[in-house]
């Protein structure tokens, strides 16, 4: 099972959209550029813990 992590990109459902989703990079800010593509660790538990996240990378 992955994790949500500093570093990791996240793939996460679209609801507007349902064949949709959104990637983002996890940030260490605390806010969220999600315009830039960068979501803060606080926003992303919170994805995970309402199942809003579909995939998550690891990088290498």
């Amino acid at each position: 099972m992955s994790y949500v992590a500093i570093g990791r990109i996240i793939q996460v459902y679209n609801e507007r959209y349902p064949h949709h989703t959104f990637l983002y990079m996890i940030s260490d800010k605390g806010e969220d550029e999600l315009e830039k593509g960068r979501i803060s660790l606080k926003s992303a538990v919170e994805l995970m813990v309402n199942e809003k996240i579909c995939n998550i990378y690891a990088p290498q």
